[in-house]
């Protein structure tokens, strides 16, 4: 009985020494942490030729876009319904559909002396008037600091333009009629 009684006391001992009583400091170390910044990406590109866009915002030359697709009869009609964007029986609403699956930024530059074609808006508010632009002026319009009210459709950091590329600079512009 005096060897349990000595087991108990052990137990006893070992479970008062794991709950309390006095503790030893301790210390802990926390390892360094590391900030590393990615860099800033690539100046992007677009192939020669014509490109659908969202333009988002002009910087120091450039013009910060989204290229998508722009598609019009069948051709939208199928890609809509392959999207899953309308049903086996529907027709795309307005005759188009843009793809645009991953939106994506690309900086492009802009050729000095560029010519942009903006929608302006005639006496009874249609979209009739075509309005050339510097790039100075379309960049203030996609930042909002200019008056976008003449303008059919415009609204800062989402207009929808057709681009014509060469040596990989933007050379011209023109804002895509949206219904």
């Amino acid at each position: 009985m005096n060897s349990q009684r000595a087991v108990v006391t052990l137990v006893m001992l070992a479970l008062v020494a794991a709950c309390g009583g006095e503790t030893e400091p301790t210390s802990t170390t926390t390892p360094p942490t590391t900030t590393t910044t990615q860099p800033a990406p690539p100046l992007g590109t677009l192939s020669d030729g014509e490109h659908f866009v969202f333009a988002r915002r002009g910087t120091a030359g450039a013009l910060v876009v989204d290229p998508a697709q722009f598609l019009t009869g069948d051709e939208a009609t199928a890609a809509a319904r392959e999207d899953g964007v309308i049903g086996a029986d529907e027709e795309t609403p307005g005759g188009f559909y843009i793809r645009n699956p991953e939106p994506d930024e690309v900086t492009v530059p802009v050729a000095p002396g560029s010519a942009f074609i903006l929608l302006g808006l005639d006496a009874d508010g249609a979209p009739t008037v075509e309005r050339s632009v510097s790039y100075e002026t379309l960049t203030a319009l996609l930042a909002g600091e200019a008056d976008v009210d003449e303008y059919y459709g415009l609204m800062p950091g989402d207009l929808p333009m057709n681009l014509t590329v060469q040596g990989g600079e933007v050379t011209a512009g023109s804002q895509q009629y949206l219904p």
